[in-house]
């Protein structure tokens, strides 16, 4: 990766972290060594349109030379990894943003986004998302923006993704660029995220920075839990955290069950480049998330307050960070050093879980498994976990908000809850309050219970796909190729589509689990009749959902089609429930292509008319799933369209 101070074709870049800054001039580049820096750029070519670093313009003109110059003031210390240059032939956006409320009402802030003239349409959209991100940073965090202007450069040139240099955030193209036209909301919900993420470094990261290289999950795993928090703000919450479970699962659990396992505070490194983990970033966030899930809302922003004024323009630790949070609450943290030492993923078991009407109240025995340490006596986590009770009879949350929360301290603990009057099925690990795995511990009956009456939406995730899970592993076992689902799971179904308002969640929760879940449950597998029993099991749940979906994407098509595009949590979440019921209503596989020629040609004419690339693009995976030739040329047809 290029570091320091390069020139590609037309255009001057720098890239200072970790230690870019020793490739430019002499200078002891730790984080801890923190200074003002003023910098005047100078085009003594006469070819560059565009000089940009960090901070305020102070001057610029002409010198006496007759050369170009500009002055740039940073106000505040930070670690020179933070520096930066961008100059060349840059056209730009920019737009204005004015706090409106609260101590910071009445500053205007000049954001600007600058690239090649080539990719400026499709760069409104990360402006837009400066302007949220600066809104709900203020308005959730209480953080006000410190300079008069904000910098976003999006150049092919700039090779390490994306990076948060004081006032000057700076990303290669791939990180940002949206346009309806070639981008689908999954893209631009990733923009989204990826420009909240380096505008939220500004205090979490560059304002209070780190004492060493080891502590860079403060600043990374910190930043990571605020952007999620962000999209979950921005969009469906459950599926933004869904999303975020998943990418957890499938990336960051391997690696913590690998040779390669670590700590998200490594003691030793071979190059601070392998610092750079999922490890480091996503269990970094979940563990603030945990201390979060403890402190509640008002308690966890009131301990960050006092952790951005105490230690603002300054180089601190993750003990800090903790010992802030619990100045600022009241509530001991310090327990949670164990995660910041210990590697691995700790596994939980529900050793016993039953009601006891004697003494109306809810006995639970939780045991958690911790993974074997390189030659150091295992400790046992702090762990919240999240939970309620659904009442068997009365088929609702049996207790209080209030009381949800119970914190795992030792290796096995009992959980007396009282004040129970009658029997309920375990909701356990709601919202996934814990990085860790849960050994299964529910029946059938009871998944199905909470599949139809659980509150809680990620936990009515888990058991819809627990259930659909079942289904396929079933008729994999049984090799029938044709599936007839179970009359529960049928009704199961139909509860969901009928009773779920947010349609970006049902439209993923009528998702099948993937390959890779399906594998962890079953052995010596032949993928090939896997993937045939998938489409079964799919073909089977197409007939019971028919009629209610055909309902549904009659009511949002012409709305769809018809309204201005936007990107808004309502348009995406209509495009996501509009395209998966097309999906169920109207899709092809090898056995339906032959027999309902009609599909094809509607599926066409969808194509045509959809208005945006996100519904073209579901349309031609649709086409794309079968193995018919004719259809396939078909879709390849519309690949070449998009």
């Amino acid at each position: 990766m290029l570091s320091g101070l390069y020139t590609s074709k037309n255009l001057l870049c720098t890239q200072c972290e970790s230690v870019g800054f020793r490739r430019i001039t002499f200078f002891i580049d730790r984080p801890d060594n923190l200074t003002k820096i003023t910098s005047t750029l100078i085009d003594s070519s006469n070819s560059y349109e565009v000089m940009l670093s960090n901070g305020n313009i102070v001057e610029q003109g002409t010198n006496k030379e007759g050369k170009k110059f500009v002055t740039y003031d940073d106000p505040n210390p930070k670690p020179c990894y933070l520096f930066a240059i961008i100059a060349g032939p840059l056209k730009s956006l920019s737009l204005e943003y004015e706090y409106t409320e609260g101590v910071a009402k009445g500053k205007k802030i000049d954001i600007k986004i600058y690239s090649e003239e080539k990719y400026m349409k499709q760069l409104e959209w990360g402006l837009q998302c400066a302007k949220k991100a600066f809104d709900w940073d203020y308005k959730y965090m209480h953080r006000i923006y410190d300079l008069d202007r904000f910098g976003i450069v999006c150049i092919e040139d700039f090779n390490a993704g994306a990076m948060e240099n004081k006032g000057l955030t700076t990303y290669n193209v791939s990180c940002i660029l949206a346009h309806k036209d070639s981008s689908t909301d999954g893209r631009f919900k990733h923009v989204n995220s990826v420009i909240g993420h380096e505008y939220f470094h500004n205090w979490s990261g560059n304002r209070v920075t780190l004492r060493d290289w080891f502590e860079i999950t403060l600043k990374e795993g910190f930043t990571n839990l605020r952007e999620q928090l962000f999209s979950e703000h921005c969009y469906s919450e459950t599926v933004e955290r869904i999303s975020e479970v998943n990418f957890l699962k499938s990336y960051q659990f391997p690696e913590d069950s690998s040779p390669l396992a670590h700590s998200i505070r490594p003691e030793t490194i071979e190059s601070v480049d392998n610092l750079y983990t999922v490890t480091v970033y996503e269990k970094g966030a979940e563990v603030i998330r945990m201390m979060k899930t403890i402190l509640g809302d008002e308690l966890f922003v009131k301990g960050t307050d006092h952790y951005f004024s105490k230690f603002d323009g300054k180089a601190v630790t993750s003990e800090d960070f903790r010992e802030a949070l619990s100045e600022a609450s009241g509530i001991d943290l310090s327990q949670f050093h164990v995660w910041y030492e210990q590697k691995g993923t700790p596994s939980l078991e529900v050793v016993k879980n039953y009601y006891c009407k004697e003494k109306n109240a809810y006995i639970i025995v939780v045991k958690q498994i911790v993974p074997e340490q390189d030659n150091e006596k295992k400790m046992p986590y702090p762990i919240p976990i999240k939970f309620n009770l659904v009442g068997i009879e009365s088929k609702k949350d049996l207790v209080p908000k209030s009381e949800e929360i119970l914190l795992l301290k030792d290796f096995e603990q009992e959980f007396v809850i009282k004040g129970i009057n009658e029997n309920g099925v375990l909701s356990f690990l709601r919202d996934f309050s814990a990085p860790v795995s849960v050994k299964d511990f529910l029946s059938k009956e009871e998944i199905l219970h909470l599949f139809k009456y659980d509150s809680n939406l990620y936990q009515k995730w888990e058991a819809v796909q627990r259930v659909f899970r079942d289904e396929i592993i079933r008729a994999y076992k049984s090799k029938a190729k044709q599936v007839t689902l179970e009359e529960d799971t049928k009704k199961c179904l139909e509860c969901l589509v009928d009773t779920v308002d947010d349609y970006e969640y049902l439209a993923m929760a009528l998702s099948l689990p993937t390959v890779s879940v399906l594998l962890q449950y079953l052995y010596d597998v032949d993928p090939i009749e896997l993937d045939k029993t998938c489409k079964a099991v799919y073909r089977a749940f197409k007939k019971v959902l028919h009629s209610r979906m055909e309902s549904l994407f009659t009511k949002l098509y012409a709305t769809c089609n018809s309204a201005e595009w936007n990107a808004d949590r309502e348009s995406v979440a209509n495009r996501a429930i509009m395209n998966k019921a097309l999906n169920i209503i109207a899709s092809i596989d090898e056995i339906d292509a032959d027999e309902n020629p009609n599909k094809i040609k509607r599926l066409i004419e969808y194509f045509d008319n959809a208005n945006c690339y996100n519904n073209k693009r579901v349309l031609t995976e649709m086409l794309e799933q079968t193995l018919s030739p004719g259809v396939r040329e078909i879709a390849a047809s519309c690949q070449i369209k998009l």
